[in-house]
């Protein structure tokens, strides 16, 4: 009987990361509102909820707005998390692609907005262990310097209307599932944003690199 009870609970977890003919991702729909999440996943009045999957404590926060559900992601600190998660999806949708995590440039932007006079290099990240993060504590975000950003390589696979990622860093373990649609309209916004950083970045060194190399950040 206990046997039984294990193998059942690992299918019901493992059905959780699997598409299906009826579903997009878990019991759900991409376009659905969020009445009709809030009847599947029995939410009341939050977009996340805690659950425990292969055992860890994982926090699952669903992306909605207007146009209903475009996305479900996983987070957690526990890397055993990345290791099950990858064993299941290689075996259903082989091995994956890889992709950048662009998530970042969103803050970046943000950043903008406040210190326009702020200078922002991006480059890719080569090694997760260790926290590329170089602060200078002489100088304020109101002074002229360079942000230089890293962004984290992640693994992608694709099926149907979804595409999913499995970013592994030492921040943490995030596995998304994405709308495909959504996600490759907002992935166009973040390469022009990015090719925009970069454009500008290089016109600031050429004009004045005495000034922008007075302080540099990394993230």
């Amino acid at each position: 009987m206990k046997k039984i009870f294990v193998f059942i609970l690992l299918s019901v977890t493992v059905g959780m990361f699997l598409f299906s003919q009826e579903y997009d991702v878990r019991k759900l729909k991409w376009g659905m509102s969020f009445e009709e999440l809030q009847k599947a996943e029995d939410l009341k009045t939050d977009f996340f909820k805690d659950e425990d999957i292969f055992g860890i404590k994982v926090e699952t926060l669903f992306g909605i707005d207007l146009k209903g559900l475009y996305s479900v992601s996983y987070s957690t600190q526990d890397k055993n998390f990345a290791v099950e998660v990858l064993k299941v999806l290689r075996k259903k949708y082989g091995e994956p692609k890889t992709d950048l995590d662009y998530s970042f440039l969103m803050k970046v932007k943000d950043i903008l907005k406040r210190f326009p006079r702020l200078i922002v290099q991006i480059y890719e990240k080569g090694n997760f262990n260790v926290l590329e993060t170089e602060l200078s504590p002489e100088l304020s975000l109101n002074d002229r310097k360079i942000i230089r950003a890293g962004l984290s390589k992640r693994s992608m696979w694709e099926y149907g209307n979804t595409v999913v990622f499995l970013l592994n860093s030492p921040e943490g373990i995030v596995l998304s599932y994405w709308h495909k649609p959504y996600f490759l309209d907002n992935k166009k916004k973040f390469i022009d944003f990015m090719a925009e950083l970069k454009l500008k970045a290089k016109d600031e060194e050429v004009k004045k690199p005495e000034d922008t190399q007075q302080g540099i950040e990394k993230f």
